[in-house]
């Protein structure tokens, strides 16, 4: 979230809970670009078990977003723990 606020250009103006919703979904966006568009070097495990600790869950319904964003409703964000490729 410290790294989507200091991406944020837009002065914190929003009420507190859309503030995070639009930090959120610059956080969905970079995501889903990354996987159109993968970087370098990128590994995709479309099999793969995999732990993440959340830090934020935040619903993607607001005013600006009454139905999500993109297809999603929520984002959680955090920390991957691991990740073990699955066999097919």
């Amino acid at each position: 979230m410290r790294w989507a606020a200091a991406l944020d250009e837009q002065l914190k103006a929003d009420a507190a809970a859309d503030y995070r919703v639009r930090l959120a979904v610059d956080l969905v966006r970079i995501g889903h670009n990354t996987r159109i568009n993968p970087p370098p070097r990128a590994v995709d495990l479309p099999l793969a078990a995999w732990e993440m600790t959340t830090e934020h869950h935040i619903e993607l319904v607001s005013r600006k977003w009454p139905t999500g964003y993109a297809g999603h409703t929520a984002a959680r964000i955090g920390h991957l723990v691991a990740v073990a490729a699955k066999e097919e």
